[in-house]
């Protein structure tokens, strides 16, 4: 049986409660009976209000030793936990939250060989230990990694508790305490007031900190969404407002040092067989002293690295990148790992990326102004510019075929990865149809004009004022010929876009601008404050400028597709100078590679994301695997208007390398990669273990009355104080008032005996 005090010692001083009755009986006066006439009458009188007088003395008495028995008690500490008193009968059902990180960083492996999850196990079993069951003690269970998740919702069945602590395992995801004390909210709205909620972690900074962008959720009307700092504090409120006790377990006090690969980035403007596909690999040090170690790059699983770096020193919280190439020798999805063998925490220490490798880059071009004679037809320097060293050329990245107008109505755009159409008079609505679908399911579009261009029909069927795939609508034809004296010039160029980005170097930038010159173009007629259309270059004519630049090149992105349109010619020497120049080789490739990009395919995806794809063909069922084990076989659904078969995973919350299998019917054959490599990786946000302290954690909760404890037994102790309610202040309180009472009563009884004297 506990005792109901907390400083019981203090009780010692309850024998001054003697002090009171010790000072009226010494007080009493000795006499001696003499007899008196005139003191008969006042004996008489006297024993009319003795009875009343011996009350009023009696009860000033009691409030006296009252008082003192009061202020003892306060000095004791009382809990007034009914359970105490009587051996447990009766006792408070205790309802416990554990809020629990299972974080990657959990999994650090400290100086002593345990890690923070052991730790937070071992502490969380202790606290079961100190339930009871047939008391109706209940235990919910929170994990706070991503994506948060309510696991147990008031469980009785302690077996059953300690079982899921068991088989708890350190995931993949970072920390989310904002979704996690969202579920601690709804958990207790289930249970009585006075829970007690335990927080276990390694308590990283970014846990209290993340990004803005982290707390925001579908529907989200909560006024603090997009403050992180804020929302934490005030649902921190909510658990308080419940009456609840919450407590942060400290974890042991360590300053880890961490190299994480934070990034493997594809450098090869595109990823064809027989061409080294470059990649780079940026690690960080989020340490506080210099590390080193030896990155080593896996491709499509190999047991033996294709390559290896050594990295001598990376300075604390420096940045270091290394260059990888390798060779492809088949299409189809591939993906490279790199590893980095150095310390403790081994889940950011991989980091992959998955390349769909093309044979070539199969490019389709129109032809509105062909031409039997070389280098008068409309498409030849662009042919030019995609094969720079000629029909053998075997080592570029583009394969290119030409079509005249009159024939592209009959050629299949499946197989095509960009589509350019070149001073093209007439495009049919079927055609036009068909071009909307093949850019809005990835592919690229590239459009010059010249002078067969009807800018009516290319508005009516492409740019459809602002719905079509065209980033612009065509207006009408400007400039003069090629015998202008001052010509155009490109200007105002937006080198942070990735087609123009090449020209960014201050060496090669005038190339694009000062040497170009323009003679015709088309003014073109841009939708106002569209979110999809950029402009990337306008026109101007310098000493004689037009009354402001005018857009040249326009970009909009329509689906998984983009389209550029360029409203000068692209190989027509009257309309522009720009194919004697190198700068039409450079402007033309960074398009085309700008227009081809896979990115947007989503195979490279952060853990909770999920894999989605439109697929081309028919497949019965998709086998999707993780590490060799099957986790589920899902079946594409059609989408309406024979516009292919969506293919879409459920979230995919392990780090690694996952497969898709595409299985059809025998004999048939399936367009695209098969199989599908999707690479998944950890937040490297994540991988910054810089901890906090007590003094951060209360700020960072708004001060809302947060215990920081050093283990799970003080925690209890102040949880039990908070569930009994310590009555000191109570009994101080009432103690005073009491003495109050005396004070009041014995100057009413004093006047009343004074006007009795009198």
């Amino acid at each position: 049986m506990g005792s109901i005090f907390g400083i019981p010692g203090m009780l010692f001083w309850g024998t001054a409660a003697s002090i009171p009755i010790l000072i009226h009986l010494f007080a009493r006066q000795r006499y001696k009976k003499v007899p008196w006439a005139a003191m008969e009458f006042l004996l008489r009188a006297f024993k009319k209000t003795r009875r009343r007088i011996r009350l009023e003395q009696l009860l000033l008495l009691l409030l006296r030793i009252l008082a003192i028995i009061l202020f003892v008690l306060a000095l004791a500490d009382p809990k007034f936990n009914p359970g105490a008193i009587v051996g447990g009968l009766g006792d408070v059902p205790r309802e416990v939250v554990v809020v629990l990180d299972t974080s990657y960083s959990m999994a650090l492996t400290e100086s002593d060989g345990r890690t923070p999850m052991v730790r937070a196990k071992e502490q969380i079993k202790k606290l079961v230990g100190g339930l009871q069951q047939e008391r109706g003690d209940t235990i919910s269970l929170v994990f706070a990694g991503k994506p948060a998740t309510l696991i147990l919702k008031g469980v009785s069945d302690l077996n059953r508790v300690r079982t899921a602590i068991d088989e708890v395992e350190v995931g993949d995801g970072a920390t989310d305490f904002i979704g996690a004390f969202r579920n601690c909210v709804a958990a207790l709205d289930d249970l009585k007031e006075g829970a007690e909620v335990f927080l276990f972690s390694d308590l990283q900074k970014i846990g209290f900190s993340p990004p803005s962008d982290a707390v925001k959720t579908a529907g989200d009307e909560d006024p603090n969404a997009g403050k992180p700092q804020q929302l934490l504090a005030s649902l921190v409120q909510e658990i308080r407002a419940r009456k609840a006790t919450l407590s942060v377990v400290a974890p042991t006090d360590v300053e880890p040092d961490n190299v994480a690969i934070v990034a493997v980035k594809k450098r090869s403007k595109a990823v064809v067989t027989g061409s080294p596909a470059a990649v780079t690999v940026t690690l960080r040090n989020f340490g506080r002293r210099p590390q080193g170690g030896v990155v080593r790059l896996f491709v499509d699983g190999a047991s033996e690295p294709v390559d290896f770096r050594n990295i001598d020193a990376i300075a604390p919280g420096g940045l270091y990148s290394v260059d990888f190439r390798h060779v492809f020798r088949t299409r189809g999805s591939h993906y490279m790992e790199a590893r980095f063998l150095s310390d403790g925490l081994e889940k950011d220490n991989r980091r992959g990326i998955a390349l769909e490798v093309r044979r070539k880059i199969s490019t389709l071009v129109v032809d509105g102004d062909p031409s039997p004679e070389p280098g008068e037809s409309e498409s030849f320097f662009f042919n030019a510019a995609m094969s720079p060293g000629g029909a053998r050329e075997t080592n570029t990245e583009f394969e290119v075929s030409i079509v005249q107008e009159v024939a592209f109505d009959g050629k299949e755009l499946k197989a095509v990865d960009l589509l350019v159409l070149m001073d093209v008079a007439l495009i049919s609505a079927r055609r036009a149809e068909e071009i909307q679908r093949f850019v809005e399911e990835g592919g690229g579009l590239l459009v010059f004009v010249g002078d067969k261009t009807q800018p009516e029909m290319l508005n009516q069927r492409l740019w459809k004022n602002g719905s079509g795939v065209l980033p612009a609508g065509l207006r009408v034809a400007a400039g003069e010929d090629m015998f202008m004296e001052l010509p155009f010039q490109i200007t105002r160029p937006d080198l942070g876009h990735p087609a123009l980005q090449y020209f960014s170097d201050p060496a090669i930038a005038p190339w694009l601008t000062d040497a170009t010159p323009i003679y015709r173009y088309y003014r073109l007629e841009l939708p106002d404050d569209h979110p999809t259309t950029r402009v990337l270059a306008f026109i101007d004519r310098p000493k004689a400028s037009l009354p402001s630049p005018e857009p040249l090149i326009a970009e909009k992105t329509t689906g998984k597709g983009r389209c550029i349109l360029v409203a000068t010619a692209g190989g027509d020497e009257n309309w522009n100078g720009m194919q004697a120049l190198p700068t039409y080789l450079l402007l033309v490739r960074e398009m085309s590679y700008f227009l081809t990009r896979r990115e947007a395919r989503l195979e490279n995806l952060a853990v909770g994301q999920s894999y989605e794809r439109v697929l081309k063909s028919f497949v019965q069922e998709v086998v999707l695997s993780h590490d060799g084990e099957q986790l589920s076989v899902m079946k594409p659904l059609a989408l309406e208007g024979d516009h292919g078969y969506e293919l879409k995973t459920s979230a995919l919350d392990k780090a690694g390398i996952y497969r898709l299998d595409l299985q059809r019917g025998s004999g048939e054959e399936i367009e695209g990669p098969n199989p599908i490599h999707v690479a998944v990786n950890v937040d490297p946000i994540e991988a910054d273990l810089t901890r906090v302290g007590e003094e951060y954690i209360r700020a960072s909760f708004g001060d809302a009355g947060v215990n920081f404890v050093s283990g799970v037994e003080d925690a209890v102790e102040t949880a039990a104080a908070n569930r009994d309610g310590r009555a000191w202040w109570w009994a101080l309180l009432l103690g005073a008032a009491v003495l109050a009472i005396e004070t009041a009563l014995s100057q009413i009884f004093g006047l009343r005996a004074r006007r009795t004297d009198s």
